[in-house]
């Protein structure tokens, strides 16, 4: 028997004895950044500067740049760190700007294996608020989610054109569809999780959801999702865009899936492209 199928079990039988406790033990499998407590190594990426951060309000106390000009801001997903859009770095500084990326709590280089959205958010704001104006932000995932509430907590900190790669367009989902696809845990469960969620983040987890946080934004919005994406499916782009009409659109990619679409050629230059025009028209 392989290790998830020992979790599901575990959980299973403690779902019907305690399911309060298996609320807890689902949120914390949720929750997990990694499986592993210790940060990846905290130096400089090739190519790069280390730029140690001040704001107090954030755990993440570094983040790497490349090249000079006007900043684009990197955003990576949960449970991936900020090597997965090194790829979009140097093209990018090479075009004449100032790229950013960092690790968010309990990621990369930053200790721990367990956050919430709300200190995942909180880190998104802490950086843009240390950077100032921004030209653009690049979020894959649900860094994306994490960049437009951060962005809706604060209208000072808009960029000036915002991508948006793959990115669900809230949390219940993902959480319900974890926990029933992923850990097999029955409906009773997940009022528990909710609640636990609820303890951990300070508002309910229905507070995650761009249907919401994002109509305040005045941002124009490139968003590309694959629609063979089995992660977060090409709707969600389509619900996004429905938010943000008339200041968004949509590209769609085909084949390269949930990650995979933050390594192809022609995307980055579908992204390049943007910020390039962004820029020409400032």
């Amino acid at each position: 028997m392989q290790q998830l199928d020992l979790v599901r079990l575990g959980l299973s039988v403690l779902a019907a004895v305690a399911p309060s406790v298996a609320g807890r033990v689902a949120t914390d499998l949720f929750s997990r950044s990694r499986h592993t407590q210790k940060p990846v190594t905290a130096g400089a990426p090739l190519g790069a500067q280390v730029l140690p951060l001040r704001n107090g309000a954030s755990v993440v106390k570094q983040a790497y740049v490349w090249g000079k000009g006007p900043t684009v801001l990197l955003v990576h997903g949960w449970g991936a760190d900020s090597s997965s859009l090194y790829s979009m770095a140097r093209p990018l500084s090479q075009q004449g700007f100032r790229v950013v990326a960092f690790d968010a709590p309990a990621h990369g280089a930053s200790p721990g294996n367990l956050t919430t959205m709300t200190e995942f958010v909180t880190a998104v704001g802490g950086v843009m608020d240390e950077l100032g104006e921004l030209h653009a932000v690049v979020s894959h995932s649900l860094g994306g989610l994490a960049t437009v509430a951060a962005l809706s907590r604060d209208l000072g900190r808009q960029p000036r054109h915002l991508i948006l790669l793959s990115v669900p367009t809230n949390l219940p989902e993902l959480m319900e569809g974890f926990a029933a696809n992923h850990l097999r845990l029955k409906p009773s469960v997940l009022p528990y999780m909710r609640g636990e969620l609820l303890r951990r983040n300070g508002v309910p987890v229905e507070h995650w959801d761009i249907r919401t946080l994002g109509p305040v934004l005045r941002v124009p919005t490139l968003i590309i999702h694959d629609v063979e994406d089995s992660m977060v499916s090409f709707r969600q782009a389509e619900l996004i865009h429905q938010v943000f009409a008339g200041r968004s659109h949509v590209e769609p990619t085909r084949g390269l899936g949930h990650r995979n679409i933050l390594l192809d050629a022609e995307v980055r230059k579908r992204i390049l492209h943007f910020v390039r025009a962004a820029e020409a028209a400032a």
